[in-house]
């Protein structure tokens, strides 16, 4: 099968399957963040706890509304990952 040349291509959900497009007029927001809190509980020793955050919202129409895209992007579910990592230092 062969692609049109007035049509575009992208992986816009992320699922592995590109979405074909003839007007790439479209609006995709994506938020992430992340918090790292380190402790350093002995000379050498450290835990670390860390949270990443990240939402992703794509909309077929690609009009600018800012207030409307935030309330959109933050009505979406998270993606939240929760990490510890623990340094010991052993001997002097």
């Amino acid at each position: 099968m062969t692609p049109d040349s007035d049509r575009y291509y992208s992986d816009v959900d992320d699922n592995g399957t590109l979405e074909s497009f003839r007007d790439p007029d479209f609006n995709f927001k994506q938020f992430k963040s992340n918090l790292v809190l380190r402790w350093e509980f002995m000379p050498g020793s450290r835990l670390f706890l860390v949270w990443a955050h990240e939402r992703n919202h794509f909309g077929g129409v690609g009009d600018f509304n800012y207030l409307g895209d935030m309330k959109e992007l933050f009505g979406v579910g998270p993606d939240n990952v929760f990490m510890v990592k623990v340094s010991y230092w052993i001997g002097r």
